[in-house]
């Protein structure tokens, strides 16, 4: 018995769709059921994985953004002691003009890195605001800062 060749076999070439001219008409909707079914399944699996990987990238932008706020607190907190220590300076001309030049510089420094600071924080906030809106993520999820002076707040308009 010779066997017989398939052209398209040899040349490679797939069908686009087969016939279901073999099917009866409740096995075609079986099909078309079970097929329905696994791609609603895979669409939820895609959407649980989404979902778990923007979870993920939230926990580590309000991570980020708890270390930034905790440094800010400090540094505001250095700032103030410096400021009155070099007001107090000012009141006691007992201390020499080298110190107080020093405790100038240090409470510029500390300023431009408060400075520095805040323009990261205020940068990391908005981006978690804007994360947040883009992938329709409810307010609540996302960690709101504790404590900002009002007059630094983003607003956002949507």
């Amino acid at each position: 018995m010779p066997e017989e060749f398939n052209i398209n076999e040899i040349l490679g070439i797939r069908r686009r769709k087969y016939r279901l001219d073999h099917l009866t008409a409740t096995e075609k909707v079986e099909r078309k059921k079970l097929k329905n079914r696994v791609a609603a399944q895979t669409s939820r699996d895609r959407k649980k994985l989404r979902m778990e990987s923007m979870e993920i990238t939230i926990k580590n932008l309000t991570d980020e953004n708890d270390e930034l706020q905790k440094r800010n607190n400090f540094l505001e907190d250095r700032l103030r002691e410096l400021e009155s220590r070099l007001r107090g300076s000012r009141d006691n001309e007992s201390v020499t003009d080298s110190g107080n030049v020093q405790e100038k510089v240090m409470a510029l420094n500390l300023l431009v890195i408060l400075t520095i600071s805040v323009t990261v924080w205020l940068t990391l906030q908005k981006s978690l605001m804007e994360f947040t809106c883009h992938h329709q993520i409810p307010l609540e999820k996302a960690k709101a800062p504790k404590r900002f002076p009002p007059h630094l707040l983003i607003t956002v308009h949507q």
